[in-house]
Parts: C-alpha cells; structure tokens; sequence
C-alpha cells in the first residue's frame, strides 16, 4: 500500500518507466522521506516536504544519486563489482577488490542486497552476487575514470586465467572483454578469436561474428608485423565461416573477408591456407550467380593443390562438380563428383563440417541426386538422397542437416514426389527457425517447398512462398536459382489469371541465366515458356513450338536426358494436337526406351500414356 501523494509523485517523474519507478521508490526510502516494510510504504514527512525532496531527472541521475548516500567502502565496492561484470562471483571480487574493503566485505555486500542495488546469484559452485539490473551496473561502471577501470579489468582477466586455468574454453568471451578494456588488445586478440571459434562450434554465428569482429577491431592497435597479419588471417578465417552461417553464402561481407584473406594468404606465403579461402571465394561468387568467376576461383583451388589427396583435394573437387553443375556440363561435374566421393573418408573429413557449415560428402550428394536424375537415373538419384540423409543425421551438425534437407529435396522435386520434398523442407525450416539460419527458413527451405506445391498446383500458395523468398535472397545478395524460381514463379502467374505477369517474368528468367551462364535449368525455362504460350486466352502456337524445340536441343546437347524427356513429351504433346501423330511419336519413342530404371515416376509415366495414346491414334487413323 503506497499513499496517494507518493504514487503521484513516482508517477509524473518515472513517466511510466518501471525501471526509474523502483529506483525513485528505493530513492525517496534511502533520503528517509517514506519506509518501506511489510508490503507498505509510510510516508515519514508532510506532502509539502515530499515535494520539496530534490531528485535528479533522468534515471541516471537517481541511480548516482542513491550511490552517493552509501558510505564509501560500500561504493567503492559496488564500484569494483561493476568492473568484474553482472554476474560477481564473491572469490573474484574478494581478489581484486582493495583491502581495506575486503574484511568487511560480505556484510557490505549484504547492506547492499537490502538496499535492493544487487541480488543474490543462482550458482550452486560458489556464492555469488549479481546487479539487480543491467543499467545499474552501467552507470556505477560510468562514474569510475578509465585510468582506474582499466588495471582492475587486468585483475579480473588474470584471476579466470589462474581460478580456471584448466577450463579457459567457456571464460573465453570474458577474458577477451576484461584484456581489451584494460587496453591490452594483445592479450586479448588471441581471445577473441578463440571465443569465436568456441561459438562457431556451438552454432552461435551472431556470438561469432560479434567476437571475431571485435578481435579485428582490436587487432588495429597492434603494430604491423608477420605475427599481428597472421593474426588477422586467422581472425579472417574464421570470420568467413560465421559470415557464412549467419548471411548466406552470397553476403557482400564473406566476399570482402575472404579477398582480405586471400591477400594475407599471398603475402605471408601461407599455401596451407589458400584451398580453404578459395573455396569460401568460390562458394561466394557462385551463390552471387558469378559463374564464370566461381570457375576461375575452381580453376585456381585445383592448381593450388595438385595432385594432393587430402582434404584441400576433397573440396577442389567438390567445388569443380558443383561449378559444372550450374554450367550445365553435367558429364564433368559427375567425373568431379566422383572423385570427391572417393577422396572422402568419415573420419579424416568430418571436422570439415565446423569450418564449412556442411559436410562436403553431404553437399555432392545432394548434386549426386541432381544430375543422376538430370543425365537419366532417377533411381540412382533417390539412393543418392537416401545416403546423404544419412551421413546429414549422423553428423548431428545443425546447418549441415538443414542445408541436406532443404537443397537436398531437389532430388524429389526432380522426381516430382512433392509429399517427400514438404517432409524434408518442413523440417529443415523448422531448423532453420530454432538455430537462427535465415538463408535456410526463409530462402532455401521455402525454395524447394514451393516446387511440391507447384507439383501439387498450389499455385497461390506457391507463389506466396516463392516471392519473399526471392526477396531474401536478394537482399542478402544472392542470384543462384533465382532463374529457375522466377520460372516456377512464371508458371503460378499464368495459372492465376495473370498471364501476361507470367511471360514476363519467364523472358526475365531467361535473361538473367543467359547473363550468369546459369543452365542447370535452361531447357526446363524454355519448355516453362512453351507452357505459358500455350496458355488461354492468348495462344501463340508457333511461338510455343519454337521454344519446346529449343528445349529439347539444349537438353540433348547437355545429355541431360530427363530434361529433354520432359521437354519432348511437352512437344510431342503439341505436335499431336497438330496432326503430326507419326513425328510425335519418332521424337518420343526413343528417349523412352533409352531409359532402364525410374519406370514409375511421374515423367517416364506420362511419356509412357502419352506414346500409349499415340500408337492409338496411330492404329485408328491406319
């Protein structure tokens, strides 16, 4: 119960900040104006002398002034205690704290829990106190010089080295913290970068990137030398692998950090490091649709390491069949890939999954799976899937389990099984959300869930995934499948009444593959476009033939026998509705039966009924 003038009086100076409420409560007891016990507050004076009680007019103010009514060895202990952190393990503060404070240290503590300025901590190890709240800690932190902060930040720093010697791991962040606020970056540049390791591990990329950017910034005091470079190498290094998470692997920021690392890598001589810094370039430019410029990246990763067997081979050649995948040479990325299989040895190469985000094994399977099904296997396509769910799971690797599950459920969408991909991308999203991995939840889960719903002609729904999608993806700077989005995208607009949205954006799609040299789906575009001219209530029969033919031959001249199965069973299709039942059927007749296995999926099925209604026509025409 507070009395009437009392509340008036918290209300108009607090404005409704709950915060600055407690404190001029706590403050009016403290100038002994009210008392507060057992729930009530009794006011101690007239409402005349009430008004008259001089209080500061910011929160700041009634903090400081509440410090300046303790007795001194009760302030210069809170002040200490501010320096140690929040959190004031009583060993820690006992240690640096000065001594003439130390012997009567505990009950000061305890007048200061019952002026409500700190609590006791939850810790079974060790007693422990922490600041009732973050601000208070701030401003008692404020009212001290640098000059006398930064020596007792120094104290702290070496207390956790010595007490935990044995355990620095988990102290990491705040013996990089406690060394730069005692302006001694060299010490502190070596923690920085381990807490940023640490975070990498756990999956903790915004920690990451926050502690490695802060080791670089720090990194700026130390003179120029090889060691202070190597530092920033290492610091680069590792700042790509979080940026990478974090970001996606197109961000502007891994580009920027990893052309500063490969710099550092030339002028130190640091061969070592090159493969790995180039495979992040690569990945880099490739995921930005710079084709051309991701095979350079290859071309210079496979010099680099020769002839060598190790893991640096593992991911030149992961990277090679990955590029040729998006080039549309789907033979050389199959030869590449294959031999990345065979480099690949679990217990030699599993550590790669915490420097890269995903398991190189995983990442060629999932393109297994993808050019099995586009040079003709689809069978051999879902066994690839199958093996890389498993690998994904046994890794217990969050990114790489969300990134097999949501690009890997291209090897369903292929085979056109849309139950199978929304399995696969509803978990990984689902990933995505719990480890905070916005280039899995909002660009490439809802990526390939958006081709189930097509399958399923969801058209609405589809296009309502695949336009923010997009978005994201390129706010985060990121041109890879676009092409083959906007096409799906293409397909819901002409479906929906809104076909002239929908040619448009197919024309779109086609530039910008043509622009990146992106053809990993440049017949399925052209057979896309062909569907769309054929659409009421504005046919262009001759315009939609052409572009069927042009799908067909860009399909064979890749060998990418599904895609041209798909294309010519679309022209075979168009050409029997025009009375050429005979060249239908010579166009279909022996794609179909070069094909031994993927009998049942929706494609060899449809080209099957399609040839049955064709030998019908055939023989009713005859």
């Amino acid at each position: 119960r507070v009395p009437e003038v009392v509340t008036e009086l918290i209300c108009r100076r607090a404005a409704g900040n709950p915060l600055f409420t407690e404190e001029l409560a706590y403050a009016l007891r403290d100038s002994g104006v009210v008392r507060l016990e057992g729930g009530v507050c009794t006011l101690l004076c007239t409402e005349d002398e009430l008004q008259a009680v001089p209080f500061p007019e910011t929160i700041d103010g009634v903090i400081t002034s509440r410090l300046d009514r303790l007795p001194l060895p009760h302030q210069l202990l809170l002040k200490v205690a501010s320096v140690v952190g929040r959190d004031i393990p009583l060993r820690l503060l006992l240690s640096v704290a000065p001594k003439s404070v130390v012997a009567e240290a505990v009950q000061e503590l305890e007048d200061l829990e019952q002026a409500g300025l700190i609590l006791p901590a939850q810790n079974e190890k060790e007693r422990a106190y922490r600041f009732k709240n973050i601000l208070t800690r701030e401003v008692i932190y404020n009212l001290m010089p640098g000059a006398q902060r930064r020596p007792l930040h120094e104290q702290v720093a070496a207390w956790y080295e010595h007490t935990h010697a044995l355990d620095l791991a988990r102290f990491c962040p705040l013996l990089a913290h406690h060394y730069s606020q005692a302006g001694l970056s060299a010490q502190a540049v070596p923690y920085w970068l381990a807490a940023g390791q640490e975070a990498i591990r756990a999956t903790a990329m915004v920690e990451a990137v926050s502690h490695l950017s802060k080791g670089l910034a720090f990194l700026e005091d130390l003179p120029p030398s090889p060691a202070r470079d190597r530092q920033e190498l290492e610091l680069q290094i590792a700042l790509g692998t979080a940026t990478m998470a974090l970001y996606g692997w197109p961000a502007a920021e891994l580009g920027t950090t990893l052309r500063r690392a490969h710099e550092l890598c030339l002028e130190l001589g640091e061969t070592a490091q090159l493969p790995s810094i180039l495979w992040g370039l690569w990945v880099n430019a490739f995921t930005r649709g710079q084709h051309r410029q991701a095979l350079n990246w290859v071309k210079e990763m496979l010099a680099a390491v020769g002839d060598k067997q190790d893991a640096d081979g593992l991911l030149a050649c992961y990277s090679a069949a990955v590029s040729y995948f998006w080039l549309g040479d789907f033979a050389t990325a199959r030869r590449y890939g294959e031999r990345a299989l065979s480099l690949y040895d679990f217990a030699r190469h599993r550590h790669l999954v915490h420097f890269i985000n995903h398991d190189p094994k995983v990442a060629v399977l999932i393109y297994e799976a993808q050019w099995q099904w586009i040079l003709g296997f689809p069978d051999r396509a879902l066994l690839a899937v199958a093996e890389k769910d498993l690998l994904a799971r046994r890794l217990e690797h969050p990114f790489n389990l969300a990134f097999a599950l949501s690009w890997g459920a291209a090897g369903y969408a292929y085979r056109r099984e849309a139950e199978q991909v929304l399995g696969q991308t509803e978990e990984a999203i689902a990933l995505g959300h719990a480890h905070r991995l916005p280039v899995i939840h909002a660009v490439v889960g809802p990526f390939w869930k958006a081709a189930a719903l097509l399958e399923q002609q969801k058209y609405a729904e589809c296009l309502a995934l695949l336009r923010p999608a997009v978005a994201v993806w390129s706010s985060f700077g990121g041109q890879l499948n676009v092409p083959y989005c906007m096409g799906m995208m293409a397909l819901c607009l002409g479906h929906t009444g809104q076909l002239t949205e929908g040619r448009a954006l197919i024309t779109e799609a086609l530039a910008l593959a043509e622009r990146n040299d992106e053809r990993a789906h440049e017949a399925e575009l052209w057979r896309i476009k062909a569907e769309l001219l054929q659409l009421a209530p504005d046919p262009d029969p001759a315009a939609a033939l052409t572009c069927l033919q042009r799908a067909v031959a860009t399909a064979r001249a890749q060998g990418a026998r599904s895609w041209e199965l798909r294309a010519a069973t679309s022209l075979a299709r168009t050409l029997a509705s025009t009375g050429s039942t005979a060249a239908a059927r010579d166009l279909l007749q022996p794609l179909y039966a070069a094909f031994t296995e993927g009998l049942t999926t929706r494609d060899l099925q449809d080209a099957a009924a399609l040839l049955n209604e064709l030998s019908v026509a055939a023989a009713t025409s005859a």
